[in-house]
């Protein structure tokens, strides 16, 4: 919705509800409506643009319709039934993320997002600390499930409110939100099917990711780097885990070792995502909706490779991946879609380039030696 422009023929709603889409139908269809009887002879002609569904139109209608929507499931959540509790909570927390996108994270939202997030996280908690199943009860499966939803919801909420609760002056309070959604997820390891145990990992590289965050953005930056380390450590250590989960804790593990002027390590780092993302973004389909991250690594590395050069630092890459820096660096300096980081690029593929001449010479004198 935000991308909708003046010109398209189109409407961005992915993503939206279908209720909202019901809504939104409905207006243009009236103004087509509208149109025709007003110009029953050349009506086409005088359709409004999109229909009236302009941009600033969409928004407005889909903030208003989320605002009621949270005004009813809010005031609702008293008097509903544990088993739709769940339901209820997972759907306001969606809402507060869309509107939060919506409206660019703006401040006024955010503040706004966080109390209801409080209030939700209270909530939740209590369902935790009294809702631990015990063996001897009659409905003991049943009440593992309700359990372990309650967990899940609360390493969700806790999650959200250490991204969007104000660093200054909460360091208490984040720190808590941050060792009771370790706590969460780890108990939810004890109760989950070893089917599903991958998806509680994969939340638990979120987890040490956004921990590692919070820390760096405090200046406790060894902290910071251990729960990166933590975090591409444990993904890992699942099998058939989505890559997608350790692209960021990689990034950031990798800026966070370049500030620290740990140069050999950084450079390790940022060579493992460029390989990662270079894998998994080979479809163009994807490139395209995912280039803006790729183009943050690829300028990191940059950075990096300069601000080491500057720093009076001659280490190099393995010879084997400066070969495979270099293959890359090519190919991606042929996409149009990453011309926008050609510098980059060109900056990257000359460091590999000097390595793989090294490396050229060094086999061409085995080869003489052999003969």
């Amino acid at each position: 919705m935000l991308h909708q422009r003046d010109h398209h023929q189109f409407l961005h709603l992915m993503g939206e509800r279908n209720e909202l889409r019901k809504i939104i139908f409905e207006r243009a269809w009236n103004s087509i409506v509208v149109t025709r009887e007003t110009y029953a002879n050349s009506f086409a002609d005088h359709l409004p643009m999109q229909l009236g569904l302009s941009q600033p139109s969409l928004l407005a209608t889909a903030l208003d319709y989320y605002d009621g929507q949270l005004v009813s499931l809010e005031s609702d959540l008293q008097s509903v039934p544990t088993p739709q509790l769940h339901a209820s909570i997972g759907e306001i927390r969606e809402i507060l993320l869309q509107k939060l996108i919506l409206t660019n994270h703006s401040i006024t939202e955010v503040q706004a997002a966080q109390l209801v997030l409080m209030r939700l996280y209270k909530l939740v908690q209590n369902k935790i600390t009294s809702g631990v199943p015990t063996r001897d009860s009659a409905h003991y499966q049943e009440d593992v499930g309700v359990f372990i939803q309650s967990l899940n919801l609360g390493a969700l909420i806790g999650n959200d409110l250490v991204q969007y609760t104000n660093r200054n002056g909460n360091d208490e309070l984040i720190a808590s939100l941050l060792e009771e959604v370790h706590a969460y997820l780890v108990t939810l390891l004890s109760y989950v099917s070893a089917e599903s145990s991958m998806l509680i990992y994969e939340m638990l590289v979120s987890h040490y990711n956004t921990a590692g965050a919070y820390y760096s953005s405090i200046g406790d930056t060894d902290v910071g780097i251990q729960y990166y380390d933590l975090s591409v450590q444990t993904f890992a250590n699942i099998k058939g885990g989505n890559v997608f989960r350790v692209l960021q804790p990689l990034q950031s593990l990798a800026n966070a070792q370049c500030n620290e002027r740990k140069y050999a390590v950084a450079l390790d780092a940022y060579y493992n995502v460029t390989v990662a993302y270079f894998d998994v973004l080979k479809d163009e389909q994807q490139v395209k909706e995912d280039y803006r991250q790729f183009f943050s690594v690829l300028r990191h590395f940059s950075d990096c490779v300069q601000q080491a050069r500057g720093d009076g630092y001659r280490g190099r890459l393995a010879p084997s991946r400066s070969l495979n820096l270099l293959r890359i660096a090519g190919i991606l300096l042929q996409n149009p879609l990453l011309y926008d980081v050609r510098n980059e690029l060109q900056v990257l593929h000359d460091y590999s380039n000097k390595d793989s001449d090294v490396l050229y010479r060094r086999a061409h004198k085995r080869k003489k030696r052999k003969i």
